[in-house]
């Protein structure tokens, strides 16, 4: 499986590369449009950053909740225990935890992480839009996000549910971001020592 999707991949590259770049411009356009918007409402900007305990409190949730996947899922699949509760910390971050558990787990696992990480990227895209509707509220939209909530999943999100979700969201993705490169590795450290242990 894994070397005719590496194929297919090569023979699509070069269509999909146009594709990737022409998208570029308007993802850049939307967020400095989003930028200008917070820029414009900088006292809800100042109320936000009085409420950090907010954006650390989301950010919590959404690594608890992470965690609680990557273990559901040791249970099913037969990959290390280490390896995917640690992947599943990535919260969204593939291009970091998917080579960083290749590196400490093998390829098998670093892909399985990948495809996961990538995979709640991509559901969150399709389900922030219509949560609303469910009377779920912009805290667990933005924990869904994860750390793509500062970037891929911000328009999304600012779209939902407007500008204080849009702060708290940049919040909790830049946390989430600062804190995946060393909190991947060390939980696999750390649960790889104790099973073994």
């Amino acid at each position: 499986d894994l070397v005719s999707t590496s194929v297919i991949g090569n023979l699509l590259s070069a269509q999909v590369t146009p594709l990737r770049d022409s998208l570029g411009w308007p993802l850049s356009a939307l967020l400095l449009a989003i930028g200008v918007e917070t820029g414009v409402r900088r006292g809800e900007l100042a109320a936000q950053l009085r409420s950090l305990h907010t954006v650390i409190g989301i950010a919590s949730c959404a690594l608890i909740g992470a965690g609680a996947a990557g273990l559901l899922l040791s249970l099913l699949l037969p990959y290390p225990m280490a390896a995917l509760v640690a992947g599943a910390l990535g919260s969204g971050f593939y291009s970091v935890s998917g080579p960083v558990i290749t590196e400490l787990a093998g390829p098998d696992a670093g892909a399985v992480v990948l495809l996961g990480n990538l995979l709640r990227e991509s559901l969150a895209m399709c389900i922030i839009g219509i949560l609303p509707s469910f009377r779920i509220g912009p805290e667990p939209a933005i924990a869904l996000g994860g750390a793509t909530a500062m970037d891929s999943t911000l328009p999304f999100l600012s779209r939902t549910y407007g500008s204080e979700a849009t702060l708290r969201a940049i919040g909790v993705g830049f946390v989430l971001s600062l804190a995946v490169p060393v909190m991947v590795p060390a939980v696999f450290w750390l649960l790889q020592n104790l099973s073994s242990g």
